[in-house]
Parts: structure tokens; sequence; C-alpha cells
């Protein structure tokens, strides 16, 4: 009945309505299903989620059984919902779209329509095992971090988040064994030799928050959007946000609002290792403290640096990391950039548009001062607008497939910039929208931010 009432929905009303509305979808779901209330929720729930557009994407790239598993997790650990009752959501939008999976439906006693609790409880526990994951490790504690995720995964062995996590937890496990304290000896009083001058206590040696790779990092920890870590450049405080590892649809459907040609076609990313990306866009105030001069043609010590080329920034990039031990600054990827753009979406933008990004709709043709805007999930702010930002990659055409921490063509004569600008209309200011320019091209709304490796 859930599949037939959907199907119903999309062939009346088109899946752009409901896959986009779904408040509206839940509603109209009472008239075509009514006996599945509960489940209709569920269903307007995974369109809210973005994960239509992803099966349907993930189809012709033969990722089907990844993205509805990982959708099934999603609901689960995020909204409380029955894993039952997830996967009969998530899979009533594969059949309706035409996409073959192979992914079973869990055994339990309480699938099927939510039951009252059970979905909350399950949710609750896997919400506080990853909690006490991510203070063991904070304390370093790879052991106990790794068991946590362990038990996350034997009450959803599809939860993508914990399968991510324990496979880093388990790698730093291994580059950080355990120290075995050595045995204390007991020293009698007759032994001591009298009037000796105390002996200072040495300080303990405390292993960094988690997330400190280097010495350079200071102030680190975590808050609302996740770790953060800071580092201090010419005398200019830098903030750096974690992106963790992950995988991703690069591009952009057909149907998407603004789509260019070189936006596909669309596929699997998947980045092994974390990255730390700067917060915002590189400042005017952070460029001339290393730079000694301000190129920018909108002066402002707080705006994006701008007027840059690649081959200007890639320099400074340079000289930053000569003159600061221990720092390693580089561009970003652009498959990293779109994966830390996206924070998660599936959608062509982050948030509202006039929310997140200064554009030419209301930027009044000038940039505009970093974090003036709402930050993404991720807390990056100006990740869309205000600048373009280069990358590191060569600018080339997508392959279908999948594809493992790609870096672009090997050679090329141009460079990919991404996000758009203060200048730019809204289907340039989009997580999967794409330009290139020589490296040598300076304009003043080119700009960057770097990655800490």
């Amino acid at each position: 009945m859930l599949v037939k009432g959907l199907k119903y929905v999309v062939d009346e009303h088109g899946f752009e309505r409901a896959r986009s509305d779904p408040g509206w979808l839940y509603n109209i779901l009472a008239d075509y299903s009514p006996q599945t209330s509960a489940l209709n929720r569920v269903v307007a729930t995974v369109g809210r989620e973005g994960f239509p557009d992803l099966l349907w994407c993930a189809a012709t790239v033969g990722e089907s059984d990844a993205i509805v598993g990982q959708a099934v997790s999603r609901l689960v650990s995020a909204h409380a919902i029955e894993h039952g009752a997830a996967y009969d959501a998530v899979t009533a939008w594969a059949t309706v779209l035409g996409v073959v999976h192979t992914v079973q439906r869990p055994s339990s006693l309480a699938s099927g329509p939510i039951v009252a609790g059970v979905g909350d409880r399950l949710a609750r526990k896997i919400q506080r095992l990853l909690d006490e994951a991510e203070i063991a490790e904070g304390s370093g504690d790879w052991t106990q971090a790794v068991e946590r995720y362990d038990e996350v995964l034997t009450l959803d062995p599809a939860h993508f988040d914990a399968i991510q996590l324990r496979g880093l937890a388990e790698r730093r496990k291994a580059k950080n064994p355990p120290v075995i304290p050595s045995k204390q000896v007991t020293i009698p009083k007759q032994a001591l030799v009298p009037k000796r001058a105390p002996v200072a206590k040495q300080a303990p040696v405390v292993s960094p928050p988690f997330g400190c790779r280097t010495a350079v990092m200071v102030d680190c920890g975590e808050d609302s959007f996740g770790r953060r870590a800071s580092v201090v450049i010419a005398g200019v405080k830098v903030m750096f946000r974690y992106c963790v590892p992950g995988r991703f649809l690069m591009g952009s459907p057909e149907s998407e609002f603004g789509r260019s040609d070189d936006e596909g076609p669309t596929h699997l990313v998947e980045l092994t290792q974390g990255f730390w990306l700067a917060e915002v866009p590189v400042t005017q105030r952070l460029w001339e403290a290393v730079a000694g001069s301000n190129p920018s043609q909108f002066k402002g010590a707080d705006r994006p640096v701008e007027q840059v080329s690649w081959s200007d920034c890639d320099g400074w990039i340079r000289r930053v990391n000569s003159m600061t031990g221990g720092l390693s600054l580089r561009l970003p990827t652009e498959a990293e950039w779109e994966y830390a753009a996206r924070a998660g979406t599936t959608g062509s933008r982050y948030g509202d548009l006039d929310a997140i990004a200064w554009n030419g709709g209301n930027s009044g043709g000038k940039t505009h001062k970093v974090k003036s805007k709402k930050a993404s999930m991720w807390g990056l702010h100006d990740m869309l607008g205000n600048v373009w930002e280069w990358c590191s990659d060569w600018y080339g055409e997508y392959s279908p497939g999948s594809i493992t921490d790609p870096i672009g063509p090997s050679w090329g004569s141009s460079r990919v910039i991404r996000g758009g600008s203060w200048d730019d209309g809204a289907g340039y200011v989009r997580s999967a929208f794409r330009l290139s320019y020589a490296p040598g091209k300076r304009d003043c709304d080119l700009g960057f931010r770097p990655v800490l490796s």
C-alpha cells in the first residue's frame, strides 16, 4: 500500500514536487495510503534528507546498496525511526524510482510500522555510544573508542558514520599503542637522604585533545559543528574545521537548476582521509601579514583577499610553510572542496542562498566581511559566494563510476575554481558548480582557503 500510494503521488504530481516538499507529501499520502500514516511520515523524511536524488544518481553508477544502507542508517540514528520502518520507507522510494538493490530488510520483532518508543530508544542508545566513543578519542583511548563503535555496529551494521569513524580510530590505535605504566617501587624512609632538596615533580605528559595533530595547533576542541583547532600564522590566529572521512555523490543531477554539463556524470567519491579546512577564505589581514602587501580591490582586513591567481596562492602557501615550523598548508582538491561545501547535504546548496552566501542579488557589488553569513552544518563560512576559491586540481571532465581520493588530471591548461562569488547569480552559487581559469588569472572575485595537512 505504501509503495502504491507513493507511486500515485509521483505519477500525478511529479518527482520534483514529491521529493522537495515533505510537508505536502505527508499530507497528500494520507489520501493515497491512509493505512500507513506512520510510514508516510518516514517517507516524507526520506525526501527531506535528499535521499531520493541520491538513489536516482547512485543507480547509474552501481552504488544503490550503499545509498540504501546509508539512508536507513541516517533515519535510525538522526530521526529515532525504527530500523524496519526506515528500510520500508527508503525502499519504497527505490521501488518507485526503479532503483534495483540487494539490501535485505532487517529481521526484528519491531519491524514494520513504527512501534512507539523502539526507534527512540535505539537512537538514544546509538547516540550515547557515539558520544562515549568521542570522549574516548578525546583522551586518546583508541581501544575504548573502537569498542564503542563496534557496539554501534552490532545495533546497526549499516551505520555509515560508525563504519567510517571506526576505521579511523582503528588506524590511530595502531599508531598510538597504549602506554603501560612501570611498576612503582616504594623506597623505605631510612633510605632517604636527610635535608635533601625536594625534587620537583615532573609535569605529566598530556596527550593533546582529539584532532590536534601538530605542535602548531592551539585551542583544539569541539563545539556544536564538530572538531576545531587554530594555528597562528604570522601573528594571525586562523581557525580550521575537521572534515571526517566519508563518501558522497559528486556532481549534480540533470534536474538541478543552473546545472552545466561538466557537473556530470554524478559519481560516488570516497575520501579515506579526514582533513582540516580553513573556516573562512584567507582574509586580507592574513594575506598581508605573510606577503607584506594587499592586492585586493575591495579593501578590508576581514574581507577575503582577492585579485590573487592560482600561482599567487601557491607561492603564498609555500612561503607560509617555509616560515612556520611544523605547518603544512595546501589547496584543497576539488573533491575535498565539494565534500566540505555539501557538509552532508545533497541539494544544490547547504542552506537558503541569501542566508549563507553573498551573491549577485544581495552583495551590492562588492565583497563582505567573512563570517557575516550563516555557517554550514560543519561550521564552515562563505563556502558559497563572496569569492570564488581556487582548488589544487587541473580542470578536466568527470569519469563515470566510483573513485577513491581523486586528485584530478595530471596536467592541463587551467585550474578549478569553486563556490561562486559576490558577482554571480543563483545558478553559479551551488555546491556542484565548477569553472576553470588559467593559473595566472587574477580578478576581484578570486580568492582561496587552505587545507592544513
